[in-house]
Order: structure tokens, then C-alpha cells, then sequence
């Protein structure tokens, strides 16, 4: 109930509709995400996956899809950014 409460705080004063998805960030090396659809680009630098609306890229250096199933995927390397579109 309390991470709902403040689940909806955060949703509500960034304007950022998290449904769909969940992202865990470790440090700067690595990226969890839930919610995933197929990748639409990927390449050392930059990978993109579809969402049921929009996509979420990650960038960064030496970057590495280490698992991808189910609507879940792990991307390890140097991560610089995260973002939605």
C-alpha cells in the first residue's frame, strides 16, 4: 500500500506515466526492464525497445543485451541515459 501511495506521488509531480514498464537502474552498469516489447534498434551505444506506447532508449558505451525474454531485459555496459519516448 505505501509504495503505491508514493508510486502515485512520484507519477503525479514528474508527469510520467509508468505504466507498462519498470526500469531498475545498478549504478552505471547495467539497466533492468520489465514491460518490453521487440527491440527496434540496437547497437553498442544506443539500444531501443518498443513499449506498448512509445519506446525506451538506453544509451551509453560497450552496451549489451545479456537477456531478453518474456517482456523482461537486462542491458549491461556503461549506461549514460534512459529515456522514453
Amino acid at each position: 500500500m505505501r509504495w503505491t501511495m508514493f508510486s502515485e506521488e512520484v507519477k503525479k509531480s514528474l508527469g510520467f506515466d509508468f505504466s507498462g514498464f519498470r526500469a531498475t537502474i545498478f549504478g552505471d552498469g547495467a539497466i533492468y526492464i520489465s514491460g518490453v516489447g521487440r527491440i527496434k534498434s540496437f547497437s553498442k551505444t544506443e539500444v531501443v525497445f518498443y513499449l506498448k506506447k512509445g519506446t525506451v532508449s538506453i544509451t551509453g558505451e560497450e552496451l549489451e543485451i545479456k537477456k531478453i525474454c518474456e517482456g523482461d531485459a537486462l542491458i549491461c555496459g556503461r549506461i549514460k541515459t534512459f529515456s522514453r519516448d
